[in-house]
C-alpha cells in the first residue's frame, strides 16, 4: 500500500481499526520517503458526534449510507453489522499533524475520499479547506446524493467538477475570491442606508444591491452619497458634542455620580452620551431647577428656624435688660 501513496506527507484516515493497524505495521517495517500518519476515525462536520457506521460484505460500501441508499439492495450486498462511532473532524486531525502544521510548503492538500459523506467531511475541514487544491472521489459508485444537489453543494464550498474527470473536483480560486469579496462587501456596505439615499434602488435585494454597486456605472455616485452622509453625521455629532459641553450640568451630574468625579468635562460628556440613558438621572433643566428650588427651600426652612431662635434669644435679652434697668432704678430711689 505504501508504494501506491502519492508524493509528499500523507494522512490516512479509515474507520476500520484493523486496516489502520495493518498500515501502521507496514510503516514500521518499510521505510517511506515521506511522513505518513494513520488514524482510525469516522469523519463528519463536528467532533464527538454519534454516527451509525454500516459494514457490508463489500467493504468498499462501508460508511454512513445503507444498502438501500446506495441502491445496491439487489446486488448481493450483505450488511455485516452497524456500529455507533464517535466522530472526528478532518480539521481536528490535521491540527495534530506536525508535518502539516509546521511546514507551509505542505499546505497544498489533495483529498482522496472513499468513505463517508464528502460534504460533511469538507465542512469538518474548517480553515484547512482553503489549502485543499483537488478532491478525488474514490467511491465504489455514484454517491446517494442527487447530481444537481452535489454540484450545488460543492460549488458552495468553492469546488467545481473537472471537465476531464467526473470524479475529480478542483478548487475554484476565482469563485473563492468572488465569495470572499462579496462577503466583505456585505459586511461593509450599509444596504438600508443605500436604499434610503437612493430610493430608486429600494426594491433591490441585498445581493442585487451589492451587484449593482460593483458592476453599475453609478458606483462612484452611490459611494459619494454614502461618504457625504457619514461626513454630515460626523459634523452633526461634533456640533452636538460641542453644544453639550457648553450647556452640560457638570456639577449636578458629578454630584449624582461621584464615581466619575475624576473625569474631565469632555470625558464626562462622552460617558453621558454612551451610558447616560442607563444612569436614570434626570438632567432636564426644569428638573434641575426644581431640585435646586427644593434645596433652597430646605435651606430657607433652616434659616427660618435659626431666625426664630435668634428672635427668642433677642426677646429674652431685651426682657433681661429691662429687668436690670428697673432694678437699678429702684435701688437708686
Amino acid at each position: 500500500m505504501l508504494a501506491r501513496l502519492p508524493d509528499g506527507p500523507c494522512l490516512i484516515v479509515d474507520a476500520d481499526a484493523s486496516l489502520t493497524e495493518s498500515v501502521q505495521r507496514q510503516i514500521s517495517v518499510n521505510t517511506h520517503e515521506w511522513p505518513v500518519r494513520v488514524v482510525s476515525a469516522v469523519l463528519t462536520s463536528v467532533v464527538h458526534e454519534t454516527v451509525v457506521w454500516h459494514r457490508f460484505s463489500d467493504q468498499r460500501f462501508n460508511g454512513v449510507w445503507t444498502a438501500d441508499e446506495w441502491s445496491v439492495a439487489n446486488e448481493n450486498l450483505a450488511l455485516v453489522g452497524s456500529d455507533d462511532c464517535e466522530s472526528l473532524t478532518l480539521c481536528s486531525i490535521l491540527n495534530d499533524c506536525e508535518f502539516f502544521a509546521g511546514n507551509l510548503d505542505f499546505r497544498r492538500l489533495n483529498l482522496y475520499l472513499y468513505q463517508g459523506n464528502p460534504l460533511q467531511i469538507l465542512d469538518g475541514c474548517h480553515h484547512w479547506l482553503a489549502y485543499v487544491t483537488n478532491i478525488f472521489f474514490r467511491y465504489p459508485r455514484n454517491l446517494p446524493i442527487k447530481t444537481d444537489t452535489l454540484l450545488s453543494q460543492m460549488k458552495e464550498r468553492f469546488f467545481r467538477l473537472s471537465v476531464e474527470d467526473s470524479e475529480t473536483w478542483l478548487f475554484d480560486q476565482e469563485l473563492f475570491l468572488e465569495s470572499k469579496f462579496q462577503n466583505a462587501l456585505r459586511s461593509l456596505l450599509d444596504f438600508e442606508l443605500c436604499r434610503k439615499l437612493r430610493p430608486d434602488l429600494s426594491a433591490l435585494s441585498d445581493d442585487d444591491l451589492a451587484t449593482h454597486f460593483v458592476f453599475s456605472n453609478d458606483t462612484k455616485s452611490v459611494s459619494d452619497l454614502i461618504r457625504n452622509h457619514y461626513n454630515s453625521v460626523a459634523e452633526d455629532l461634533s456640533a452636538s458634542f460641542s453644544s453639550l459641553v457648553h450647556c452640560f450640568p457638570f456639577s449636578a451630574y458629578r454630584a449624582a455620580r461621584p464615581d466619575l468625579d475624576h473625569l474631565s468635562d469632555n470625558d464626562i460628556c462622552k460617558h453621558y452620551m454612551r451610558h447616560g440613558k442607563s444612569d436614570d438621572i434626570d438632567l432636564r433643566h426644569s428638573s434641575l431647577i426644581e431640585a435646586r428650588l427644593s434645596e433652597l427651600r430646605v435651606q430657607c426652612d433652616h434659616l427660618q428656624t435659626l431666625l426664630d431662635l435668634c428672635t427668642r434669644d433677642f426677646q429674652d435679652l431685651q426682657s433681661l435688660v429691662f429687668k436690670n434697668r428697673l432694678f437699678d432704678s429702684e435701688s437708686n430711689q
